[in-house]
C-alpha cells in the first residue's frame, strides 16, 4: 500500500502504482478512484 499525506505523488506516479496492483491512498485526493477505474478498464 503507497499513502500518499503530503501531496508528493504525481498522476502518473500514482497510475504506475495502480498498475503494479498497490493500493494507493491520499489525504485529500479524491481522484485516485477517477485514476484507478481507467487503469481497470485498460
Amino acid at each position: 500500500a503507497i499513502i500518499d499525506c503530503f501531496g508528493i505523488l504525481d498522476d502518473d506516479k500514482i497510475r504506475r502504482y495502480i498498475e503494479l496492483r498497490c493500493e494507493v491512498k491520499g489525504l485529500g485526493r479524491g481522484h485516485i478512484k477517477r485514476i484507478k477505474d481507467s487503469v481497470q478498464k485498460n
